[in-house]
């Protein structure tokens, strides 16, 4: 981190208190693809969002937004899809039986299960 975390405008008054939001400002990072950006940020959002600090999360690299996308902020459901609470189940999707045989259901398609169940 590149100084103080502050309120998102880049103020030090009660940074994460009520809708003000706050800025993260980190260094040394080389040139960051989207993908790692996205990391980088549910990690912030994530570790900030589970202490009760609220958002908008803005994270900087150097005083330049981490993403173009996200200048006003990030907020979690930017980065739901790597959230620590998510569930790890599978979707498994629909599934019945038909005709005595264990079926998949997508849409209007039925296609039998592969193996012993089908």
């Amino acid at each position: 981190m590149r100084g103080a975390v502050t309120d998102a405008q880049g103020e030090q008054r009660d940074p994460g208190v009520g809708f003000a939001g706050v800025r993260v400002d980190l260094t040394g990072l080389p040139r960051i693809e989207p993908d790692a950006a996205k990391l980088i940020a549910g990690q912030v959002v994530w570790t900030l969002a589970g202490a009760d600090v609220q958002g908008p999360y803005v994270i900087t690299v150097d005083g330049t937004p981490l993403d173009n996308r996200h200048t006003a902020g990030w907020n979690p459901n930017d980065v739901a899809a790597i959230s620590p609470n998510a569930s790890s189940d599978l979707a498994v999707g629909l599934h019945g039986v038909l005709d005595g045989r264990f079926v998949k259901v997508a849409g209007a398609q039925v296609t039998p299960v592969a193996g012993p169940s089908g």
